[in-house]
């Protein structure tokens, strides 16, 4: 049973309820409505499309994990996030992986999302206003790879990701470390 009163919430919250029991591809927007007794219009006044949605919930959940990670914060603390969102809801976030695609999906700007949080975490840390274009690469290379595991872990074996930060970290480019691991994990 929805609970909620606010709207963008109770959608969320509709989706979330569908999910439970259909893969994510199947459930259209008009059933996300229906389900919570609101229009379509409303549905698109707060979601560009399902995957918006989707990314909207998971980013909340990473803002709120991240907040309460002691600052500053570093890249095995950002994979150890992720790590918990994910386990945290398993059943949920395998349907979408296994069943959403694109570059709207939850692959890609949870893709995106580390990136511009790695860049981020440089920048503040080093004080830089820019990255270079190798460093930019670099990133990008590492956490495309990052991504890519992740989802095919939570395909193939979703509760196989406890041990998933260790091995990640290890698959750290050398080049990457000095900027991303605590200054005594060298």
């Amino acid at each position: 049973m929805l609970k909620r009163t606010n709207t963008k919430d109770l959608i969320a919250d509709s989706f979330y309820e569908l999910a439970k029991s259909k893969p994510v591809n199947k459930i259209s927007v008009r059933e996300i409505t229906e389900n919570c007794q609101i229009t379509t219009p409303m549905f698109y006044y707060y979601y560009k499309d399902k995957d918006d949605l989707i990314f909207q919930r998971f980013g909340s959940e990473l803002e709120e994990a991240l907040d309460k990670v002691k600052k500053p914060y570093y890249l095995d603390d950002i994979l150890e996030v992720y790590r918990k969102v994910l386990k945290n809801d398993l059943a949920y976030y395998t349907n979408i992986l296994r069943n959403s695609h694109g570059t709207n999906s939850l692959l890609y700007t949870a893709r995106s999302a580390a990136i511009s949080q790695c860049e981020k975490l440089i920048m503040e840390r080093f004080n830089m206003e820019t990255l270079s274009d190798e460093l930019k690469f670099m990133i990008d290379f590492y956490i495309t790879g990052v991504t890519a595991k992740t989802h095919h872990l939570m395909i193939v074996d979703p509760k196989n990701i406890r041990n998933l930060v260790q091995c990640l970290l290890k698959c750290l480019p050398e080049p990457l470390a000095p900027y991303l691991l605590r200054p005594t994990e060298k």
